[in-house]
């Protein structure tokens, strides 16, 4: 109060970094605080150079692993923390299961016959995208079972918890595939 107007406004103008950050839940991690150690992490998985960049979603474009700015899904920092670790293995496994070359190629998404003739995505149903997403999960899940199984063994039962919510017929098959894999 001593600074008066002052103090408020320049309160006001960073807000975010004053109050809204000290308010964040002290269960959740930031990608800047994992960024460095899982950088290094992937890149010895891997054996090349990959980097790691924030994006509002999870997705890779096979150069950069693209995460959220914060995640909060799970109690504590350390599940948090498993779950950054768990996606960056999970979007090294579709690089390295060669998964987009089945539905990228030259500019469009489609998906090649062991010919390598292609069949175009549009000729799926209307869940095309949930069969996509399906598809990717299961292979995804299965090479981190196969590859890391250590992570596997911490994560997957935080990740069927999180399924095992879902009442969507999505959800309950990501529930089915990880209880058979499991």
């Amino acid at each position: 109060e001593k600074e008066g107007l002052r103090a408020a406004e320049a309160f006001m103008a960073d807000v975010t970094s004053t109050f809204l950050d000290k308010r964040a839940s002290v269960s959740g991690t930031g990608i800047d605080q994992v960024s460095p150690s899982m950088t290094h992490y992937i890149r010895g998985v891997a054996g090349r150079f990959l980097k790691i960049s924030e994006d509002k979603g999870v997705w890779t474009d096979t150069e950069t692993i693209y995460l959220p700015r914060y995640l909060d899904v799970f109690p504590s920092r350390e599940q948090n923390r498993l779950l950054y670790k768990f996606l960056i293995s999970y979007q090294w496994a579709l690089i390295d299961l060669d998964i987009f070359t089945l539905f990228f190629s030259n500019g469009t998404w489609e998906k090649r016959n062991n010919n390598g003739a292609s069949d175009g995505l549009s000729a799926l149903t209307s869940c095309s995208e949930e069969a996509i997403r399906f598809y990717l999960f299961l292979h995804g899940s299965h090479y981190i079972y196969s590859h890391f199984p250590g992570l596997w063994k911490r994560m997957a039962p935080l990740v069927l918890d999180f399924v095992s919510n879902r009442k969507d017929p999505l959800g309950q098959a990501l529930k089915t595939v990880f209880c058979s894999i499991e």
